[in-house]
């Protein structure tokens, strides 16, 4: 009787092994590893790629980088003086701020509590250096805008420009006269125009903070005289 396989591990012709018949050999541990390295790289390039963050910068929040805001500008406290002396027949109250120390306002309180400066009774001085005046172009005439004129009130000299406090006025100065009213019923800074006949014009502004200071310590002036 013909055979059709071996015993002992013999197999017929055409027929593979079983995994549990199959040998440990060196030539099926090469061929192994080459097919597991294929379905690798198959696997590998098959899944998409997903990029992850590092896990140090997850959950935070970066600070922006800061800088100062060149907009916003920062000024002191208006500065505001009362001068006084026993032999004197007024009292001066004198206000500008630190930041612009070539103009101001002043306005002279009779002992009676009365607003006496200036050519109209009750207007209050804008003052202005000569020096700056004359940097600025010089001018004709002043004027609130629209087109209000306003009184030049002529140059002034203040030997007591230094006698109160750490901070000085202005020892000569040229005038202009500022009704009460406008500086009380104007809600914004003031804006006041100066004219000249053969160029630009230029202007000035007062400041609301500086009006209200310097007002609030005319009105305490001239309170505290009239109870006198």
């Amino acid at each position: 009787m013909t055979r059709s396989g071996r015993v002992g591990g013999a197999r017929a012709p055409g027929r593979p092994l079983d995994s549990a018949t199959q040998q440990d050999t060196p030539s099926t541990r090469v061929r192994a590893l080459v097919m597991c390295a294929a379905l690798t790289g198959l696997v590998a390039c098959a899944s998409p790629s997903i990029e992850r963050t590092p896990p140090a910068l997850e959950g935070t929040v970066l600070p922006l980088p800061t800088r100062a805001d060149s907009s916003v500008t920062r000024t002191e406290p208006p500065i505001v003086q009362v001068r006084q002396f026993p032999s004197s027949a007024m009292v001066s109250v004198v206000g500008w701020t630190s930041d612009e120390t070539a103009y101001g306002l002043r306005a002279e309180v009779s002992r009676t509590g009365d607003l006496v400066g200036g050519y109209r009774r009750g207007d209050h001085r804008l003052y202005l250096t000569p020096v700056y005046v004359s940097d600025m172009g010089g001018f004709s005439h002043a004027m609130l805008p629209p087109g209000a004129l306003l009184r030049h009130m002529g140059a002034s000299r203040d030997y007591d420009a230094c006698g109160y406090g750490d901070s000085c006025s202005p020892r000569e100065t040229i005038g202009i006269g500022i009704p009460d009213s406008v500086l009380r019923t104007h809600r914004d800074s003031l804006v006041v125009m100066f004219r000249r006949s053969s160029a630009s014009d230029w202007t000035i502004t007062l400041r609301r903070e500086l009006i209200d200071a310097y007002l609030g310590a005319v009105d305490s002036v001239t309170a505290a005289l009239r109870r006198k």
